[in-house]
């Protein structure tokens, strides 16, 4: 909905407007294949365009959005990644704590639960192989619920491990980005 909102704001402005996302992505299967030979001043993706999938058109600015902490830093990164030519990048990250559960026990203990009920059986799987495959579960899910909890720190760690230049463009972001360093630091 968010998306399609900014591609109709973008075409009132006059611009050539690409725009894929969920819900819409099924039918523009062939456009997006051959999205470096269309012509485009903006151009609108979500992550249901794949891994892998490069965007090699040489563009002034790409522009990623991470929103909310719906996606964990890795994920928004490679969103960001997916167009090679940029001439610079900008990004803006939410700078919000989210509440999702990070102890990976507690997290288990819900799985074990529907184990219990019998919904998270797996076909000619024994009790021990569940019991091993949940607790691996519930530790990546729980790393996971951390870095969308906090996503500016993630980001920001992740930006500086991949070698980029990070810079602010408020004196507000500077300070949220040096809380972020800290919180970088002390993991």
């Amino acid at each position: 909905k968010q998306m399609g909102e900014l591609h109709k704001r973008f075409k009132k402005m006059g611009y050539t407007v690409l725009c894929f996302h969920g819900d819409n992505s099924a039918y523009e299967q062939e456009r997006i294949s051959k999205i470096d030979q269309l012509r485009w001043d903006v151009l609108i993706y979500s992550p249901t365009l794949g891994t892998g999938f490069n965007i090699l058109t040489e563009v002034d600015l790409s522009l990623t959005i991470g929103d909310r902490g719906e996606l964990p830093a890795n994920e928004i990164l490679q969103i960001m990644g997916r167009v090679r030519n940029a001439k610079e990048r900008a990004m803006w990250v939410w700078d919000g704590v989210g509440n999702r559960c990070e102890d990976a026990s507690q997290i288990e203990a819900v799985h074990l639960e529907r184990l219990r009920l019998g919904k998270h059986m797996l076909k000619g799987a024994t009790l021990k192989d569940h019991l091993e495959i949940l607790a691996l579960a519930s530790q990546i899910e729980a790393e996971r619920n951390r870095l969308l909890n906090t996503p500016l720190s993630a980001v920001y760690a992740y930006l500086i491990e991949e070698g980029y230049e990070v810079t602010f463009n408020t004196e507000e972001a500077e300070y949220s980005l040096r809380d972020a360093h800290r919180a970088v630091q002390e993991e």
